[in-house]
């Protein structure tokens, strides 16, 4: 993924929510320890983080503990400005 991040300014990220998955917590820990190599490895300066309402709790919020987790991960990469994006709502269209 680091590769896609290369020679970036900024990233938009969303954690998907892959439903198909029998573990989606612990695919979302995958996903987002993925995000935040590939951001530090890459050196990207600036991301915007789709999060939620509730992420500021770190347990008891269902999936949204993923974004959670996610926020934090991501405050941790150094030199990295991120904005988190705590929607109430978000809508997304499949086809």
């Amino acid at each position: 993924m680091a590769v896609g991040f290369a020679d970036v300014s900024a990233v938009y990220l969303v954690l998907p929510e892959d439903l198909s998955q029998p573990d989606l917590r612990a695919h979302q820990e995958s996903v987002s320890d993925s995000y935040a190599a590939a951001i530090s490895k890459a050196h990207v300066p600036f991301v915007v983080n789709l999060s939620s309402v509730g992420a500021q709790h770190s347990k008891r919020t269902g999936p949204i503990v993923g974004l959670h987790n996610q926020e934090h991960k991501l405050n941790q990469v150094s030199g990295l400005n991120v904005l988190h994006i705590r929607a109430a709502y978000f809508m997304e269209t499949f086809s």
